[in-house]
């Protein structure tokens, strides 16, 4: 069995290029969606915005 996997990457982290996420997201071998999170920074963000809100959506998305 292979596990649904989110990630969550800003746009503005200065330390990881976004596009790296998107090279996870086609090496996946399951279903991977991805947040991109318009003004979160490598260690700044808003944990409701960046993280709770879109587990949720993720979760009900694949019918938890």
């Amino acid at each position: 069995m292979q596990s649904p996997i989110l990630i969550v990457h800003g746009l503005e982290d200065e330390i990881i290029p976004y596009y790296h996420t998107m090279e996870l997201q086609k090496r996946a071998r399951s279903y991977c969606k991805i947040k991109l999170a318009d003004s979160m920074t490598h260690s700044e963000f808003s944990f409701m915005e960046d993280f709770i809100r879109p587990l949720r959506r993720f979760l009900e998305s694949i019918g938890y």
